[in-house]
């Protein structure tokens, strides 16, 4: 695990539009998934990347030399939370081909353990979800979280129904 780089933006994106893309058919509307731009969201990435907002972390999962996976840590972005005393996985998503095999709960106990050193004062963590992805929710609940609020949330024109879930920061470290 490596913080990532401003060269691993594309490498991100590509990753992020394939999970996107296996993950969500038919939670999604075909005509958003189809849409997604890999060159748009790598020029995103690199944005965020070079100029990431305060305390937020972008991790690398490195696999001999090529992207496995990725997560984005920070505060708590949403407005009934305090910042200091919640954090957040802003995203957490790993290829396709490798969904299964152990590596996205790697990824993610390296988020948290970041998460519990680099912000002390945060009691709990957050993520949210798309609903209806079965998968994700029994990730998320083997992992010591619960699904609480819920909200839609709309992309590209798109209403997206997604479930916030939550934890104790040091839960299971």
């Amino acid at each position: 695990m490596r913080l990532a780089t401003l060269e691993d933006a594309p490498a991100i994106a590509a990753l992020h539009v394939a999970a996107w893309r296996t993950a969500y058919r038919g939670l999604v509307p075909d005509a958003l998934l189809d849409a997604l731009s890999v060159a748009e969201w790598a020029a995103e990435r690199h944005e965020r990347l070079r100029a990431p907002a305060a305390g937020v972390r972008t991790w690398a999962l490195d696999l001999d030399g090529a992207l496995g996976g990725f997560a984005v840590t920070g505060p708590a972005r949403d407005d009934d939370l305090d910042p200091v005393r919640a954090a957040e996985v802003h995203a957490l998503y790993l290829r396709p081909d490798l969904v299964g095999r152990g590596l996205g709960r790697r990824l993610l106990d390296h988020a948290l353990e970041d998460l519990a050193r680099t912000r002390p004062d945060a009691v709990e963590v957050t993520l949210w979800a798309l609903e209806g992805n079965a998968l994700a929710a029994r990730f998320y609940a083997r992992a010591g979280f619960v699904p609480g609020a819920r909200a839609v949330k709309t992309f590209r024109g798109f209403d997206l129904p997604h479930a916030r879930w939550r934890r104790a920061v040091a839960q299971g470290l």
